[in-house]
C-alpha cells in the first residue's frame, strides 16, 4: 500500500485574522485521498468567526469539491463575494 501525506500551510497576518494559520493536509493511498482542512487560531473570540466559518464551508464543501470532481471550482475574485457573509465582511472593511 502506498501512503503519501502532504501538508500546506498558509500564514495569514492581516487585521482580524492576525496569528492564524490555514492548513491543508492531503493524505493519499491506493484507494482514496483525504483532504483535512484546519484554520488554526480561528476561534469564536475573533470578530470574523461567523463570516470565516461560513466562507470556509463554501470554499471547501462547494468550490473545492466541484474543482476536484469537474476541474472547475468557484473561487471568488477580489471584490466578487460568493456568499452573503463575504459581502458583509467586504462592506465592513
Amino acid at each position: 500500500m502506498v501512503h503519501q501525506k502532504q501538508l500546506f500551510q498558509i500564514y495569514k497576518r492581516q487585521n482580524r485574522m492576525d496569528r492564524t494559520t490555514i492548513r491543508f493536509e492531503i493524505i493519499s493511498n491506493e484507494n482514496n485521498t483525504e483532504v483535512i482542512f484546519t484554520h488554526l487560531g480561528l476561534t469564536d473570540q475573533l470578530e470574523c468567526f461567523e463570516i470565516c466559518s461560513g466562507a470556509w464551508s463554501q470554499y471547501i464543501l462547494t468550490s473545492l469539491k466541484h474543482l476536484i470532481e469537474t476541474g472547475t471550482g468557484n473561487p471568488n475574485g477580489k471584490g466578487n463575494p460568493q456568499t452573503e457573509d463575504e459581502s458583509k465582511f467586504l462592506n465592513n472593511n
